[in-house]
């Protein structure tokens, strides 16, 4: 006589999917967490900070960073960019608020866009000295054809950018900065 149940091995394989699924779905939960806590924010601003600070050769400041990544959302406060000025100088550049909508364009490549770009209030100032060299800083990369280490990380496409209450200061000359563009790329 056969002792074998036939209701052994579904049993055996419906616990072993539903342990996969449970710890599948624990570590997923643990990841959407961890993006909400202090030690990722901190981790975040300081790629931002460093990745600003290659980019454009200046010396970066932020005040305040936010990142909600269930919303696919980065908040910036006070971004100052410090080019060749003076002290007590307007710094090259200066941004009260950053707003950005990310959207994933490509996983595999690690590319990413914007949906939307809102800076409020930002200030550059170019200054031109009687040498004819000016304030801006060198990126420490410098640009070539190829793919530089920060082109995957963002490809600049922007389907919305606001400027609201921007300015230009070139030389002695104070230029307005308010507008709305779509499909900037």
């Amino acid at each position: 006589a056969m002792t074998d149940n036939p209701t052994k091995p579904v049993r055996f394989w419906k616990y072993l999917l539903l342990t996969v699924f449970g710890a599948v779905l624990l570590v997923f939960v643990s990841l959407i967490w961890y993006l909400t806590t202090d030690s990722f924010q901190s981790m975040v601003r300081r790629r931002v900070v460093a990745n600003l600070q290659k980019m454009t050769g200046g010396s970066v400041e932020l005040g305040g960073f936010h990142a909600s990544p269930r919303r696919f959302r980065i908040d910036v406060t006070d971004l100052t960019i410090h080019g060749h000025e003076k002290s007590g100088e307007v710094p090259y550049v200066q941004v009260d608020r950053i707003v950005a909508y990310i959207e994933v364009i490509s996983i595999l490549e690690r590319e990413l866009g914007f949906h939307s770009l809102l800076f409020e209030h930002p200030t550059v100032h170019i200054l031109v000295n009687p040498d004819g060299s000016s304030n801006q800083p060198q990126p420490a990369i410098p640009s070539i054809h190829a793919k530089s280490p920060l082109e995957p990380l963002f490809s600049l496409a922007v389907g919305r950018l606001d400027v609201h209450k921007g300015e230009l200061l070139w030389a002695d000359e104070r230029i307005p900065l308010d507008f709305v563009a779509n499909d900037v790329s």
